[in-house]
């Protein structure tokens, strides 16, 4: 694996089975085409800003549960499609693979849990040329509203206790 690539691996051992760990799926990184499905370029371009995630699945460490959850995007590519034994944990606008699950042993993500609004309203400020303004400004609303960090870190660390 790159080392600057953006997936973030982690595994635990006991006496549950190996868990393979979380990953970040939104850059076409060869090495993690099995374990993410197909990773390209998303057709409408950048998804960035604040989305809600609608979950379909519910999973033992969604705990506390929820039915949707708020996270910040930033990324051009995306999952178009599953590994095999992957299914749709959740979906947002834009993304339609926003979670993934395969199995107990591994989750991958579309958004950006360590993302603080604080930090990305001005990223979003110096890429108004990549973006477009309307893009921007749009993007700079959506973080008004409260994320969900803490409720996905809780669900990750849930994950890998097992």
């Amino acid at each position: 694996m790159r080392p600057n690539s953006r997936a973030r691996l982690s595994s635990s051992e006991g006496h549950q089975p190996l868990r393979l760990g979380l990953l970040r799926c939104d850059d076409p990184v060869p090495e993690l085409q099995s374990l993410c499905g197909t990773v390209q370029r998303a057709p409408h371009g950048w998804a960035v800003g604040a989305n809600v995630w609608k979950l379909h699945e519910r999973r033992s460490w969604m705990d506390p549960p929820s039915d949707e959850i708020r996270l910040i995007h930033s990324h051009q590519g995306q999952v178009l499609s599953l590994p095999p034994g992957g299914v749709v944990v959740a979906d947002a606008d834009r993304c339609p693979i926003a979670m993934l699950a395969v199995g107990g042993r591994l989750v991958g993500l579309q958004g950006h849990p360590e993302f603080q609004p604080s930090f990305v309203g001005p990223l979003y400020e110096s890429r108004t040329a990549l973006f477009g303004e309307e893009t921007v400004a749009q993007d700079q609303a959506s973080l008004a509203t409260p994320c969900n960090q803490e409720l996905a870190a809780t669900w990750m660390l849930r994950f890998f206790a097992g």
